[in-house]
């Protein structure tokens, strides 16, 4: 699970901006000015940043020039301003993406997750296939940064699919791999975990081939 630090001193948005990191699975740890944010920074363990830049005391960029003299960790600048002078002095000091107020929080996690997955992108236990983002780790999935309550063999039928996306995994396949080679019940039982699966997740990717199995189609 990845570890996100908020440095915003705006506790309503701060408020808002960690539930919804929360919710898309993400750990999340907040700080209220820029001295707190690079403490917690020295303690280790995180894996990206999103700084506010009109902070008390020590300002975004000041936080981010000082981080940039110990560490290549991701940051994410998320503020009022928009002149085009403070954008150009974020990059300058290695900014990674720039997020203007106001804004869609579902975005926001959007915009965390595909920061992530440019910066690691050897997880080999997230998959994300637009909208959606499955965790191995956590066993969570989330559709537009919203979580999705899916039972065990569910996941692990999405999972099994969006692992090799593009190709046909045959019924065989998924009873031996979700069920257990010992399992000798109807295999009807695959479609009826489908469909609750599809309505979950709202989705038209998962397309049965008829007589042989299920494949994930995965825009390329």
């Amino acid at each position: 699970m990845k570890k996100i630090l908020v440095i915003e001193d705006d506790k309503n948005l701060r408020q808002v901006v960690f539930e919804y990191l929360t919710e898309a699975g993400f750990s999340v740890v907040y700080a209220k000015n820029g001295m707190d944010g690079l403490s917690l920074l020295d303690e280790g363990g995180i894996d990206l940043v999103i700084l506010d830049i009109m902070l008390p005391g020590l300002s975004g960029l000041d936080v981010l020039r000082t981080l940039r003299e110990t560490s290549k960790v991701p940051v994410m600048m998320l503020t009022a301003l928009t002149d085009e002078n403070t954008q150009l002095a974020s990059f300058t000091w290695k900014a990674d993406d720039y997020v203007t107020k106001p804004f869609s929080p579902k975005i926001l996690v959007q915009r965390v997750i595909a920061l992530l997955r440019r910066v690691y992108p050897t997880e080999d236990n997230i998959i994300i296939i637009g909208e959606v983002v499955i965790d191995k780790t956590s066993y969570r999935v989330t559709v537009n940064g919203e979580n999705i309550t899916l039972t065990t063999k569910e996941f692990d039928l999405l999972y099994i699919l969006a692992a090799q996306p593009n190709q046909v995994v045959t019924r065989t396949q998924l009873l031996d791999k979700v069920w257990g080679y010992d399992y000798f019940g109807d295999d009807r039982i695959i479609d009826a975990h489908m469909r609750n699966l599809r309505k979950k997740l709202d989705c038209n990717f998962i397309t049965t081939v008829k007589g042989v199995g299920y494949r994930l189609e995965k825009p390329l």
